[in-house]
Order: structure tokens, then C-alpha cells, then sequence
């Protein structure tokens, strides 16, 4: 076995069945080598290794490397100890069809069509006055329900139920299907810049290392990651942990005139995915991208 390969098996030597880590590449520090580059030098964790029944699956995604994905068989399956099953949660609540007069009340406003709201699933909870929202993977089937409350202080404003065990990126339905993926933190703000863009909405703010593989084995490799201003910081974190991951990954942080991305027309979307990202430096005068 090659020595490339052995570093492989010895990174993912302590990880249970379906545990999966990010280190640095062997293939790309062999490459590096070989172009007679110093030995001091050391790839950002761009190789991700998975334990798996057959062995370690591995994967690099930087696009220079010269790897292609793989699996090597490795010892015995090691299971977590303290794994915590999961129960998928259903709201059970009575639902109606989402009426006209609520769309006019609580969604007209953003410019998100009646028709394309019905598409979507959105229904209303008339004892709850809450509007209920699917939430869909990429290939268009439910994951989970967003239930949030219309009326002014009551706790919790949103309530979320998950179908199942996996990352909760919501990709609204018929969506365009080309150009890059518009990140943004709610379903509102992503339903409506999939009018006219592609979108998906992270409930929240945080990309966690779960939904970046997940956002990879979609095919999404060029991600606008869309937020107000006030998080700048945020938005530089983020970048800064999982660029390397993805062939382009830019931030667009919106002014305050410009407000929430629901709320921006959508001519101004349409030229997002043109526009070319500014160092957040010279915009927010902290920190650079």
C-alpha cells in the first residue's frame, strides 16, 4: 500500500460508523512535493474521510489535487457508544388551506405570488394563527415543517419539526435549476429569491460541516452566502472555515436600506449572481473576506 493511502487509514483509524472528519491531503502534499515545492508547506483540511461498513470513503475537494474519490477497507467497524437516536417530529396541529387574505396580510408585501406560495405547501394553523411551511431537500422531497406564529409575542415565534436526520437546508420547489446557490438564513427570504435565482435557506445563521457536505453532493460548488449587515463577523468566519471546500464562495452582506433579502425587488436579485463580491474590509472597515 502506497504511503499516501496510509496516512488515509491512519487519519480515520479512531472514527465510528458514518463519522466523517476533514484533514490535510496526502495527494496534494505529494503533489506539492513533487513540483519541488518546500516541505514546510501544508494544504488547508480539504480531504474529507468517511467510516463507512466497507472501510474509509475519501474525497478531495480542492480542484488541483490529482486524487479522485475513493474507499479503502480498513479494521472492524467502530459504533458511537453514546449515539442518540433519532425521533422525527410531525406537527400534528389542524391545518387549512392558506387563504387569500392571509397571503395578502402577512406575505404580499415580499412580491411572492398567492399561486407560488399554494405551490410551496404553505398552509395556515387557524387555532395557532401560525403559517405552516414545508421544508424540502434538494431533490424536492419534505424534511421538516416551519410553523410560525403571525401574531406579535408569543413564544416560540417559530417552531421547527424534522422528518429526518439530516441537515436542515431548505430548497424551495421549482426553482431555476442553473447558476449559483443564494444562501440565505429563512424560508421567506429563499422563496422569494427563487422567483428568479436559484436559493436555499439555512434556518439561521450558522453552516455547519454537516450541510457543507451536504451542499457538495448537491453539486452546489458556487455559493453566494447572503446576510445583513450586522453580521459581518459572522459572514468572515464562515467564509474564512469553509471556502477552500468550494470552486467559488462569496459573501453578499446587505445595507441597511437595502434590509432583509425578502425584501429586496427582484431586478436587484436577477443581478446578484453578477455582481462580484467586495472585500467586506473596505465596505464594513473590519475585516477582509
Amino acid at each position: 500500500m502506497s504511503t499516501v493511502k496510509q496516512k488515509i487509514l491512519d487519519a480515520g483509524s479512531n472514527l465510528c460508523l458514518d463519522e466523517v472528519i476533514t484533514t490535510t491531503c496526502p495527494f496534494c502534499m505529494q503533489d506539492w512535493l513533487s513540483a519541488g515545492k518546500p516541505a514546510t508547506w501544508a494544504p488547508s483540511k480539504s480531504l474529507s474521510v468517511k467510516r463507512v461498513t466497507a472501510g474509509l470513503v475519501y474525497i478531495c475537494f480542492r480542484a488541483t489535487c490529482s486524487s479522485k474519490p475513493g474507499l479503502l477497507a480498513s479494521g472492524p467497524v467502530r459504533l458511537r457508544h453514546s449515539t442518540k437516536e433519532f425521533i422525527p417530529k410531525r406537527y400534528t396541529g389542524d391545518l387549512e388551506t392558506l387563504s387569500e387574505e392571509v397571503w395578502e396580510r402577512y406575505i404580499r408585501q415580499y412580491d411572492i405570488p398567492y399561486e407560488y406560495v399554494l405551490q410551496q405547501g404553505w398552509k395556515f394553523a387557524p387555532a395557532e394563527q401560525r403559517i405552516y411551511k414545508l421544508l424540502y431537500n434538494y431533490e424536492g422531497y419534505p424534511i421538516g415543517e416551519e410553523v410560525k406564529s403571525v401574531i406579535k409575542g408569543v413564544k416560540p415565534k417559530t417552531i421547527l419539526y424534522r422528518h429526518v436526520d439530516s441537515p436542515m437546508l431548505h430548497y424551495p420547489l421549482g426553482q431555476p435549476r442553473e447558476g449559483p446557490l443564494i444562501l440565505v438564513e429563512d424560508i421567506m427570504s429563499a422563496t422569494k429569491i427563487s422567483l428568479v435565482s436559484r436559493a436555499a435557506a439555512l434556518i439561521g445563521t450558522n453552516i455547519t460541516k454537516p450541510m457543507v457536505h451536504q451542499l457538495l453532493r448537491n453539486g452546489d460548488n458556487n455559493v453566494i452566502l447572503m446576510l445583513d449587515p450586522d453580521a459581518v463577523q459572522k459572514a468572515v468566519t464562515l467564509k474564512r472555515r469553509w471556502q477552500h471546500l468550494f470552486g467559488n464562495f462569496s459573501v453578499k452582506l446587505l445595507s441597511k436600506e437595502e434590509g432583509d433579502p425578502k425584501d429586496l425587488d427582484l431586478e436587484t436579485i436577477k443581478k446578484l449572481p453578477l455582481e462580484k463580491t467586495k472585500k467586506l474590509e473596505s465596505e464594513y472597515g473590519k475585516v477582509t473576506s
